[in-house]
């Protein structure tokens, strides 16, 4: 996961123009190593992060998802469904 971060990250800043991110996630597991990397990763693209959405988070990732949003700048939304993720980042 942290090499599939690292790329999307390197893509966003390459492209340096506002981005709509939809993280969809299924049958995975967020390690200690990897929020620590996503903490320490993600300042570099708020900037450019216009709308986070993500689905398919358990219960304890969506626990995990509060506490980053605590210190993150821009927002990241949870959704049960891709569709209702999908309205959400391209809203007015």
């Amino acid at each position: 996961m942290i090499s599939l971060f690292d790329s999307a990250v390197a893509m966003a800043l390459k492209k340096n123009e506002s981005v709509l991110v939809l993280s969809i996630l299924k049958k995975n597991y967020i390690t200690p190593n990897f929020m620590r990397h996503f903490e320490k990763k993600l300042p570099k693209v708020e900037h450019i992060t216009e709308r986070n959405a993500i689905v398919g988070l358990s219960q304890v990732q969506q626990w995990i998802l509060k506490a980053v949003n605590l210190w993150s700048k821009e927002k990241i939304h949870h959704f049960d469904t891709r569709e209702e993720a999908l309205d959400y980042l391209v809203q007015d």
